[in-house]
């Protein structure tokens, strides 16, 4: 690579990493106070929050690498301009192709993590973030459900658990769970399950 083939890869490079940050920075921050919300109403350790808040990054950096790389590309080139840089160039007898393979050399690059991050990293992310947030969930409600109560907060079910273990609030005992969705023979079919 030529010393001038690495100034302006440099020089747009450096632009594309500040545009990253504050891309991923304004689109992290609408996605925190979802999570926050659940965070708030269970109990979790420091580390299980810094994971969940690692696996937001990957379906963000989906959108914000092509966009920091743009931003980069066109901040770089434009100070280079306003600096006379590039007509500094031209008068030294070189094309302005120069500037095409380290502009293109960064495209490719942000390219391909892109495409890592939306193939690849963003769906096992956001996989595991849904089932984190599942996992709870689901303790968040087995602590509020109370026994001997019927609980109809849930969309078209009722549900009624006779008694919960003394050991462990997640075990059930005397399930009864009401599908109260019309069914095609004309009515609620009830489903119940013991322990």
């Amino acid at each position: 690579m030529r010393i001038l083939t690495r100034y302006i890869f440099k020089e747009i490079a450096s632009h594309s990493l500040l545009g990253v940050g504050m891309f991923t920075f304004v689109l992290f921050t609408r996605e925190v106070g979802r999570l926050v919300d659940l965070l708030v109403r269970s109990t979790t350790t420091p580390g299980m929050v810094a994971w969940l808040f690692v696996l937001l990054l990957p379906p963000i950096m989906t959108v914000t690498i092509p966009m920091g790389v743009l931003v980069g590309t066109l901040i770089g080139l434009s100070r280079m301009g306003s600096d006379s840089e590039v007509t500094a160039v031209r008068a030294s007898g070189m094309n302005i192709t120069t500037f095409l393979k380290p502009v293109a050399m960064l495209a490719m690059l942000g390219c391909a993590l892109g495409l890592v991050c939306a193939t690849y990293l963003g769906p096992r992310s956001y996989r595991e973030l849904i089932r984190i947030e599942n996992a709870m969930a689901a303790l968040q409600v087995s602590g509020e459900i109370q026994p001997r109560i019927f609980e109809e907060r849930f969309p078209n079910m009722v549900l009624y658990v006779n008694d919960t273990s003394s050991t462990d609030a997640d075990r059930w005992r005397g399930l009864f769970l009401a599908d109260l969705q019309p069914s095609s023979q004309g009515g609620p079919a009830p489903k119940s399950g013991a322990d």
